[in-house]
């Protein structure tokens, strides 16, 4: 009678979780605070005095002036800004790559005030995905409808 050839099922077993195993690549966010040397401010920007625990990570930095700007390069498929809301004009255009930019209000629009510190924790304000998993600019500028610009975060 022929001899059949048979494997031990231990290694039957560990064959089966090979087949079966796939690979999941999951996207992974990465905050990086306001106050990070990777975010290139030009001149005109501040930090904000006093820690706040409505900022991410206590501060966050704002100007006054419409020649401010803020780069940040990354690579991945996703950008996005947080911010906290004031309860007064604040805002920024932000755009990535050659993308016209596109205006985000950082006002809480349910208190009025001529000034003070901001009302509302910092959130996601604005973001972009679908990106190519490549390098990319994250272009942030004065939105001349506004008085005050600020960045927090970028995640």
């Amino acid at each position: 009678m022929p001899r059949l050839f048979s494997l031990p099922s231990r290694l039957v077993l560990i064959l089966a979780l090979f087949k079966s195993f796939e690979l999941v690549l999951a996207d992974t966010n990465v905050t990086v605070d306001d106050n990070d040397s990777s975010i290139q401010y030009s001149d005109g920007w501040s930090v904000s005095t006093g820690f706040n625990s409505l900022d991410y990570g206590g501060f966050h930095h704002l100007s006054d002036s419409n020649t401010s700007t803020a780069n940040f390069t990354f690579t991945g498929t996703a950008v996005y800004i947080m911010a906290p809301l004031w309860p007064y004009a604040v805002g920024i255009q932000a755009g990535v790559d050659s993308t016209s930019p596109v205006g985000v209000p950082m006002q809480d629009f349910t208190h009025t005030t001529d000034g003070g510190s901001e009302d509302i924790t910092s959130a996601v304000v604005w973001g972009v995905s679908n990106l190519s998993n490549t390098s990319h600019t994250l272009y942030i500028s004065f939105w001349n409808i506004e008085e005050f610009m600020a960045l927090d975060a970028i995640m």
